[in-house]
């Protein structure tokens, strides 16, 4: 992509509610957003759109074997995806979501990663959206994350359509992932959550 993404900075509910419309429009078209969460910056498309992930995946310089987390907007939509959430993934998610957990669950299609995002931007946009949304960190992979909408156009600027800018985010972390296969939880990443804290859930 040769052109600039539009840049919609977010100072207001009214700016809230106008940036997530956009963000929306934009997604089921099948390009690519930038939007703040409470670790860092994401970059998000149409889970359901195979085009749109394929873009994501070139976005980030990402390989295909390294899935990417979907979205949801509360702990029930994990089960449009027919996922089994078991007591110990059930006993997280009630402690840490919406925040910053990603959780890696079996479902109709092997194991998936869900995160319910503590943060306005994303859970406008999800209040809004009729397709499911798969979201990555907005930086090449190998890159260092991003914490500002400058850092993330810096680095996939070119790919994506429209940047939602609300200023610095306050994590410094990405999420924790932890895996949950039946009564066995594997951290896969050590993020905002610390190893420490899921070990006395």
């Amino acid at each position: 992509m040769s052109k600039k993404p539009d840049i919609f900075k977010i100072f207001s509910k009214n700016d809230l509610k106008m940036g997530a419309k956009r963000a929306v429009e934009v997604i089921l078209d099948g390009k690519l957003v930038i939007f703040p969460t409470e670790t860092v910056y994401g970059v998000a498309c149409n889970a359901d759109d195979p085009e749109a992930m394929e873009r994501l995946f070139l976005a980030k310089n990402r390989e295909k074997n390294k899935p990417v987390a979907y979205f949801v907007e509360n702990f029930a939509k994990i089960y449009d995806f027919g996922a089994k959430i078991g007591i110990f993934g059930e006993k997280l998610a009630k402690k840490y979501w919406p925040g910053p957990l990603t959780l890696v669950l079996e479902a109709q299609n092997g194991f998936l990663g869900f995160r319910c995002p503590d943060h306005p931007v994303p859970q406008a946009i999800l209040a809004a959206l009729p397709c499911h949304l798969a979201v990555t960190s907005a930086n090449l992979s190998g890159k260092p994350e991003a914490c500002t909408a400058a850092d993330a156009m810096a680095d996939i600027g070119d790919y994506v359509e429209l940047v939602l800018d609300a200023g610095r985010v306050t994590g410094t972390l990405p999420s924790t992932v932890v895996k949950v296969d039946g009564e066995a939880c594997t951290i896969l990443r050590e993020g905002a959550i610390s190893r420490n804290e899921i070990a006395k859930l």
